[in-house]
């Protein structure tokens, strides 16, 4: 849309204000540039009005505005905060002022409230319902400064406490970045070794599959799987949890992990990750997170109802994930800031988005009393939730941000007004997010930052291997290095195992490349070469897995006799086409099929049922 398109000029735009409006207006720009100018230059450059007709006196007015000297005059008699809604307007593609964003970023509004006074504002004399016209933007340009970036109140440091409803509350940290980098290998793993269960009718863990998870992660859920709501029929965590269900999901929506046979299985390229480098694979899955359509975050709000009714009531999530991205990246990483003080960045620096196409649609307890169109329903009641929810449970578990957390029951502030949520304690599981950070990690991969190196995991030399192949584990195993011991050796005691031939060649079989269990070995080895017996095993293996490989799948045909075995494998346009195997057997590879039956044709032969 061309901006002329989009405002309308300064002569359409006074013409919509009443006369009465129009003179008071002229009399106060006339009445301004007395003030610095005499009457001598007013009526060379601008004139004077010939009677009190409105359209006399807009026809000055248009003309008073379009002068850049009479603008400037004008322009600096304007106070600070209505400087700056010029700016905003100026520097804006269609010369709007968004005026939600316009608070947030100033803390208030650009016009006077009631109790001020209002006979020497200026302001209406270059804006018009929110708009600056765009022949008078273009006169503003040429001496309006541009308006600085919104920044972000960050604090000095993280408090060990916070105060809710009068009460102090203890904050637990979450540093993500670690958890995530040992976690996505710890959940490939365990996944690949079958344990987690997931229903293909939600594509949700199930609750084993949630423990099975839980069990694994580095730092566990972010909240104890025993915490409980104060009561039965409030907001819970949920047996999933938040890291589980949001490890299990993630998967699925980076296509590492599908479901079959009631399990999360992994997919060739879940196979390739298992050997890729934690914080590559991260970057792939929060892409592909941002773009899903798996999950909507606001179906986990689950005391807000009405999300699936008919007419799809939500926006797709892609969107405002996107816009929550965008206020990420503009964050300074390694710095603590409030989630509220984030919304109100978010906003400040025009990344809003809208979750609810018809709020009138969702609702608490009942549809018409409890229904979030009414007029005190805000941002934060909806939008807020959804940001929340994507933020802890995606943005945390997956390391771009760190978290710091209380329990969410008694921690959101904004339900007093809510019909229906008299029983509820708070509105979700997330409503525990009190701060966050950008971290190292997340800096890299929103693309702030073009390099990150991980940190070297400390003391990976974790192995004493044995030349009568046992295993000792020295010291602290992660959940991600036991997964794949239990992959390659049977474990003989809590801190012994023993490498196993059938085990090897069973992980090889899953696609397990070789050279990922040898460097696995060595690299976790106390000593700086593996024993010599244990290197002739593996080099026998090695030699055996050289002695066959994978042919593909094909079909057998039978002939009746060895002459006609003979006949086909032998023919010039089938012999390509097919393998001898034995006297009267022909091996044809799937890919090879259509032509051969079609060769086979030819020859004046069909191959029966």
């Amino acid at each position: 849309m061309k901006h002329s398109e989009m405002s309308s000029s300064l002569s359409d735009a006074v013409e919509t204000r009443s006369a009465d409006e129009v003179r008071k207006l002229a009399k106060l720009a006339v009445d301004t540039l007395s003030r610095q100018k005499d009457v001598f230059w007013i009526s060379a450059h601008i004139g004077h009005a010939s009677s009190q007709r409105k359209s006399d006196l807009a026809a000055m007015l248009v003309k008073i505005l379009k002068n850049e000297e009479a603008s400037r005059i004008l322009y600096s008699r304007l106070n600070e905060i209505e400087k700056a809604a010029i700016q905003e307007a100026v520097s804006d593609s269609y010369g709007i002022v968004d005026f939600g964003r316009f608070v947030a970023k100033y803390g208030r509004s650009p016009y006077p409230s009631k109790m001020e006074k209002e006979s020497q504002n200026l302001l209406p004399l270059f804006i018009y319902s929110g708009i600056i016209p765009h022949d008078l933007k273009k006169v503003l340009r040429n001496f309006v400064p541009v308006p600085p970036e919104a920044e972000a109140c960050y604090d000095e440091r993280l408090p060990d406490n916070v105060v809710i409803q009068d009460k102090k509350v203890r904050l637990v940290a979450h540093q993500t970045e670690p958890a995530a980098l040992h976690d996505v290998s710890a959940i490939l793993h365990l996944i690949n070794n079958g344990r987690v269960g997931a229903s293909a009718a939600t594509g949700y863990v199930t609750g084993s599959g949630a423990s099975a998870v839980r069990e694994v992660l580095l730092n566990g859920d972010y909240y104890p799987e025993v915490a409980q709501a104060p009561d039965k029929y409030d907001v819970g965590i949920g047996e999933q949890g938040i890291r589980p269900f949001a490890w299990c999901m993630i998967m699925q929506a980076g296509r590492l992990a599908k479901i079959e046979g009631g399990k999360l299985r992994l997919t060739k390229k879940g196979q390739e990750a298992l050997t890729a480098a934690p914080h590559i694979v991260l970057k792939e899955l929060w892409g592909r997170w941002l773009d899903n359509n798996l999950l909507h975050e606001m179906n986990r709000i689950d005391i807000i109802k009405g999300q699936k009714s008919k007419g799809n009531p939500l926006y797709k999530a892609d969107l405002c994930r996107d816009a929550i991205d965008s206020a990420l990246y503009d964050l300074t990483p390694g710095r603590w800031l409030k989630t509220e003080e984030f919304f109100r960045f978010l906003t400040a620096r025009g990344h809003i988005f809208t979750i609810a196409r018809d709020p009138w649609k969702l609702y608490i307890s009942d549809s018409r009393y409890g229904s979030l169109g009414y007029s005190h329903i805000t941002w934060n009641h909806i939008e807020g939730r959804f940001a929340k929810a994507f933020l802890l449970e995606y943005g945390a578990t997956m390391g771009v941000i760190d978290v710091a957390l209380v329990p969410p029951w008694g921690a959101a502030v904004d339900m007093g007004d809510l019909w229906g949520a008299d029983e509820y304690s708070c509105l979700s599981r997330y409503d525990g997010l009190v701060y966050l950070r950008l971290t190292p990690l997340g800096a890299w991969i929103l693309g702030k930052t073009d390099t990150y190196l991980p940190a070297s995991p400390e003391n990976m030399q974790i192995l004493k291997i044995l030349p009568n192949l046992e295993i000792a584990v020295t010291s602290h195993i992660t959940s991600a290095d036991k997964l794949f011991l239990d992959r390659i050796a049977g474990q003989k005691s809590e801190k012994v195992w023993e490498l196993s031939r059938s085990k090897i060649l069973q992980a090889i079989e899953t696609n397990i490349k070789f050279g990922m269990i040898r460097d696995f070995l060595r690299s976790r080895n106390t000593e700086r070469e593996l024993p010599q017996p244990v290197e002739v095993f593996l080099n026998d293996i090695k030699e055996r897995l050289e002695k066959l490989r994978d042919g593909g799948t094909g079909r057998i045909i039978e002939c009746v006799d060895a002459d006609t075995a003979a006949l086909i494998a032998n023919d010039p346009s089938l012999k390509k086409l097919c393998l001898p195997a034995g006297d009267r057997y022909l091996v044809v590879p799937s890919e090879k099929e259509t032509a051969f039956r079609a060769a086979l044709r030819k020859m004046g032969y069909v191959v029966s049922g």
